[in-house]
C-alpha cells in the first residue's frame, strides 16, 4: 500500500497534465488557410483600447499623459510644466523626452491650435 499511493498519484498527475495539454493544443489550432481566426469579445475590447486618439499636449491632464505608453508620472508632470507647445517635437527640443521615447509616442500626441 505504501508504494501504491505515490505511484497512483504520479500517474494521476501525468494523466491530468496530458489531458490539459491535449485540450490546449486543440484550442490553439491554426485557422484554415484563407480564413481569419475568430476573436473573442474580451480580446476585441483590448484591441479597441490600444487604438488611441491623439492627445493634445496643451490641453491634456496629467492622467491622460500618463496613459501614453512608456510615460510615467514624473514625465507627465514635466510635459505639463513645459506648456505651451507649438509642435509635438518640442518635447525633444525642450529636453523633456529623448528622441527614442518621442518616436514611440509621436503618433499619439498632437498640438491643437
Amino acid at each position: 500500500m505504501r508504494r501504491f499511493l505515490p505511484v497512483f498519484l504520479a500517474c494521476m498527475v501525468v494523466s491530468v497534465g496530458l489531458a490539459s495539454w491535449e485540450g490546449s493544443a486543440q484550442q490553439t489550432a491554426p485557422a484554415a488557410p484563407g480564413t481569419a481566426p475568430k476573436v473573442g469579445g474580451a480580446i476585441k475590447e483590448k484591441m479597441k483600447e490600444k487604438v488611441m486618439e491623439p492627445i493634445d499636449l496643451n490641453g491634456a491632464t496629467e492622467g491622460q499623459l500618463e496613459s501614453l505608453p512608456g510615460l510615467q508620472k514624473g514625465v507627465a508632470k514635466k510635459i505639463a510644466a513645459g506648456r505651451p507647445y507649438k509642435t509635438p517635437e518640442e518635447l525633444v527640443t525642450k529636453k523633456i523626452l529623448s528622441k527614442a521615447s518621442f518616436e514611440k509616442i509621436k503618433h499619439l500626441v498632437e498640438v491643437k491650435p
